[in-house]
């Protein structure tokens, strides 16, 4: 019998295709210090010293939001390279979403998925509703980025990347 306090989930999803193949778009999302290239509140991005590659990973993520610098850190919780990774967050409490990156191919490259589920008590419901919209608004903003620099063969040396990140070219 459910009871008012039982979990629900919801979850918010959003998804783009790049004419990339999926190698060269896992390398771009996969490594935490890549997330500067494709969030624009995150600042710097690092896997945390003396974890795992993969599953235990724990990427570190120092971003600025309204004005203020925050902390925040996920752990790598199933992965399979090239095909999806899943993360949890760690110290978010209690509405803080797990992630999900999962790449397939299609005729001409690449599908990208980013899916953001939360489980929460019942009471919570009202509040996390108003959340989904705003998780998807995010990922599609991270998607256009993706493919937009899959498509470009982002390279950190390239005038398209530097423009991108609002650098000069160099003389």
């Amino acid at each position: 019998m459910k009871t008012d306090e039982q979990d629900e989930t919801l979850e918010g999803r959003a998804d783009t295709d790049t004419l990339a193949p999926r190698q060269l778009v896992w390398d771009l999302i996969k490594p935490a210090e890549s997330a500067s290239l494709i969030e624009p509140t995150i600042t710097r991005a690092f896997r945390a010293e003396g974890t795992p590659t993969g599953v235990g990973e724990v990427q570190v993520f120092i971003q600025t939001l309204d004005g203020k610098e925050q902390v925040t850190a996920v752990e790598i919780i199933d992965e399979v390279p090239t095909q999806y990774s899943i993360t949890r967050p760690i110290g978010g409490g209690e509405f803080a979403p797990k992630v999900g990156y999962f790449l397939t191919d299609t005729t001409v490259g690449t599908r990208l998925e980013i899916r953001h589920r939360i489980s929460f008590p019942r009471r919570g419901a009202p509040y996390v509703r108003h959340l989904i919209p705003s998780y998807e608004a995010g990922s599609r903003a991270v998607l256009q980025r993706v493919k937009v620099l899959a498509e470009s063969r982002w390279d950190n040396r390239s005038p398209g990347l530097r423009a991108w990140n609002g650098q000069p070219d160099p003389d």
